[in-house]
């Protein structure tokens, strides 16, 4: 037999913990209310919650939901409590596997969502908090957090790209790395330095008007190879074709800090997918490369 916990209110009534008001009591108080007033439907007089609260000593939360409840009903008994259990998990349950899988494939979906699957998928009725505790505490007894994801797309993993990035990893293989040169270039924008706190009087906003100044555009660009940087310079505003033709020409012609020259013949260049080093930029490259 479940033993219930008395507890006495702030207004020095007892009342019993998980037992609703009866019957009588909160018709007393929908009349007390009506008494005051109050109109089906329609907002309460000012001081009616406080007043009925008072002269009865139950809560003011207490009052206002019964009155709900009589102006949304019409009735005075207190809602049907659902009977509704969910289901508590352990570590060997088939379903703590079921929302592992879950989470392994889709790192971002919600608990609502992992409680839906439930009852589609294995007529299993969970609550939301029960799914947090069995994540936080461990899906095969090992901890999971809450983290930045990484999102590749889904692009990538094609057919016909899996075959070309396992054609350019088995080409490489046959390369020695020291004949490897690496081209990138990266875009930045440099912004004048601009105070973003002052002083003004307490109650009045710190107003201070300044020209905007959105800074110049400038694109590094790097060739790096197994020693390290082998050739750098930056270039005022985006790159272009011809830009980018004028890099590769500084680098045939610079010394690196070992002796080394910094583009040699015989050496494979790798460059991203830009544009720039696509047709007119890319032809005149490789034609002049192959003829160092």
């Amino acid at each position: 037999m479940t033993q219930r916990t008395t507890k006495i209110n702030i207004s020095g009534r007892e009342w019993i913990v998980g037992v609703p008001l009866g019957n009588d009591y909160r018709s007393v108080l929908v009349e007390e209310l009506k008494k005051l007033r109050g109109d089906d439907g329609n907002a309460l007089p000012r001081g009616a919650v406080s007043n009925c609260a008072q002269k009865f000593k139950v809560a003011r939360s207490t009052v206002l939901a019964v009155w709900q409840r009589y102006c949304d009903t019409g009735s005075v008994s207190p809602r049907r409590r659902s009977t509704y259990r969910p289901t508590l998990l352990t570590d060997d349950d088939y379903r703590y596997r079921y929302i592992e899988l879950l989470k392994t494939e889709h790192p971002s979906m919600s608990y609502e969502d992992i409680r839906q699957k439930l009852e589609e998928n294995a007529n299993v009725h969970v609550s939301n908090s029960t799914l947090c505790r069995a994540v936080r505490s461990g899906l095969r007894q090992t901890k999971w957090t809450w983290k930045k994801m990484i999102k590749p797309a889904a692009e990538r993993f094609t057919e016909r790209n899996l075959i070309y990035t396992e054609a350019y990893l088995q080409a490489f293989r046959e390369i020695d790395p020291m004949r490897i040169r690496f081209f990138d270039e990266s875009g930045f924008t440099l912004h004048a330095s601009q105070r973003n706190y002052g002083h003004a009087q307490i109650g009045l906003p710190a107003v201070e008007i300044q020209r905007y100044n959105s800074g110049a555009n400038f694109t590094l660009n790097l060739l790096i190879s197994p020693f390290g940087v082998s050739h750098a310079n930056i270039v005022r505003g985006a790159s272009n074709t011809d830009s980018y033709l004028q890099f590769f020409n500084e680098a045939a012609n610079t010394v690196m800090e070992n002796g080394m020259p910094a583009l040699l013949h015989g050496n494979v260049v790798v460059v991203d997918n830009c544009p720039t080093h696509h047709h007119r930029g890319g032809a005149i490259l490789s034609e002049s490369l192959d003829n160092q």
